[in-house]
């Protein structure tokens, strides 16, 4: 079978609804696939909570891949074990049994199984913390045959299987601050392929976020593959183009600005470079301060220019000078132009769409 055979003959997974904080990690491990796949394929797809928690597809005439990533995460640092993994409770089927049902490689299709836990693996008192994974095939007896036991009591195998595309990844992604993990992998990411000072990297992280969590909460998936790939999954087409236009944007943003600020300080030029010094290092540095900033000046900015009559830069001398509550105190002249500098253009790129 191809890939598109072998993956709608495949089961979708119904397991319910889970946790907040293994969810958010869900994610996270899947924004992490889509980053470290980048340079390795020309096009790729992850699915997201569909046969499995979290799936990479690759599609080739000559030989396609599929990785599916069982997540599992714990409050604890206890490690996770085979007993853990082959404890079937009032379930048909143990997590191993679930997850190596899915195994059905075939000439045309390579499939890799991974468990993916936040804590390490304990393999019969050998600690497996290796965030590359380990293969099961290369852990001990004791564990190879507790696994296999449980997978041939469940009929999913038979005598004469080993595990060596079954694999145990240590992932130690905080599950209560995943985000700031995942935020600077994507800075680091952005800076290097995409440019190299990125600018509101939180606004490209939350709008990657969203757009995962509408593909995991989608439905509605559909029947054939290229429909649940569109409705489940993030190609890297599509992952690029999220990077690109946020590259576009960005930019274009910060170029109306010194296009206003050259205006409004024409007769001024150690104030525009002043300002403008001042407005890139907001921009880059994004930090809480700062936006904490930009939400306040956001909230009341579009009254005070409905209630002004005069030029830019007198609206924003009068600004400053009658909201100056919303800025830090540490904050000087150029810093507070610059701020409603921004939020000025902002404003006015929404009205112009």
């Amino acid at each position: 079978m191809d890939l598109e055979e072998l993956y709608t003959s495949l089961h979708h997974n119904n397991s319910g609804s889970i946790s907040k904080n293994r969810f958010g990690y869900e994610m996270a491990v899947g924004i992490e696939k889509l980053i470290e796949n980048y340079d390795m394929y020309d096009e790729y797809c992850i699915v997201f909570d569909y046969v499995c928690d979290v799936e990479f597809h690759y599609k080739n005439d000559e030989k396609s891949t599929l990785h599916f990533y069982q997540v599992k995460t714990k409050d604890s640092i206890k490690p996770f074990d085979a007993t853990y993994l082959t404890a079937k409770g009032k379930k048909k089927n143990s997590i191993i049994g679930t997850l190596y049902k899915l195994y059905n490689p075939s000439e045309k299709c390579d499939i890799k199984l991974y468990i993916v836990g936040n804590v390490p693996f304990n393999d019969d008192g050998s600690i497996i913390n290796s965030v590359n994974g380990m293969s099961f095939s290369k852990m001990s007896s004791k564990t190879k045959n507790k696994i296999l036991t449980q997978l041939k009591d469940e009929k999913i195998i038979e005598d004469g299987v080993e595990l060596n595309d079954l694999t145990y990844v240590y992932n130690p992604l905080n599950i209560l601050n995943y985000d700031i993990t995942m935020l600077g992998k994507l800075i680091a990411f952005y800076n290097e392929k995409i440019d190299k000072n990125i600018v509101k990297p939180k606004v490209l992280y939350s709008s990657i976020k969203d757009c995962v969590i509408e593909k995991a909460s989608f439905e509605q998936s559909g029947n054939s593959y290229d429909e649940i790939l569109k409705n489940k999954g993030i190609k890297k087409s599509e992952f690029k183009k999220m990077l690109l236009n946020h590259k576009q944007r960005s930019n274009n943003i910060i170029e109306k600005c010194v296009v206003e600020l050259k205006t409004a300080k024409s007769n001024n030029i150690s104030d525009t470079l002043k300002i403008k010094k001042a407005l890139m290092a907001i921009i880059e540095n994004n930090d809480t301060e700062s936006k904490k900033i930009m939400d306040l000046i956001s909230q009341n900015i579009e009254d005070a220019l409905n209630n002004f009559s005069g030029n830019l830069n007198e609206f924003i001398e009068d600004y400053i000078k009658n909201n100056n509550f919303v800025f830090s105190e540490d904050n000087d002249y150029y810093e507070k132009y610059a701020y409603v500098l921004y939020q000025y253009v902002k404003i006015m790129e929404v009205a112009d769409e």
